[in-house]
């Protein structure tokens, strides 16, 4: 009776450590993106090309040489857009604007994780205490 409990605790023990790993691997794609159907996730540095407001898509030239041409991603429903510690909508966002992207995707379907716009010409931040 003893030996089947001591066994209990060693496979709980077991499945409390192991088991979050595999979920974990799991669920973040990018560990596995060597397999087909895969997220892949990259990002990347540069100037906004083009907007499209409607179809809710951008269009990034990259400047850091991750990739030889424009990268376009659609604007997704979690997509972060940030310019400093200032959330921004996509409407915010001009051509010509400098980025940085994060995005996922596999194949030719790309989904922006994130946007911080880079441009120092805008005030970044507020102070908004009492003195």
């Amino acid at each position: 009776m003893r030996g089947s409990k001591v066994l209990v605790m060693v496979l709980a023990l077991v499945t409390f450590a192991v088991g979050p790993t595999v979920a974990l691997a799991a669920s973040h794609p990018s560990w596995n993106s060597g397999k087909s159907g895969m997220l892949d996730y990259r990002s990347t540095e540069g100037k906004v090309a083009a907007l499209d407001l409607t179809a809710k898509t951008i269009q990034i030239m990259p400047t850091d040489g991750s990739m030889p041409g424009p990268v376009r991603v659609a604007i997704g429903d979690q997509t972060v857009i940030r310019q400093g510690m200032l959330h921004r909508t996509l409407a915010n966002l001009k051509i010509g604007e400098d980025v940085n992207l994060r995005y996922s995707g596999s194949g030719n379907t790309w989904v922006a994780d994130s946007i911080n716009i880079l441009d120092s010409s805008v005030p970044v931040a507020q102070y908004l205490g009492s003195r």
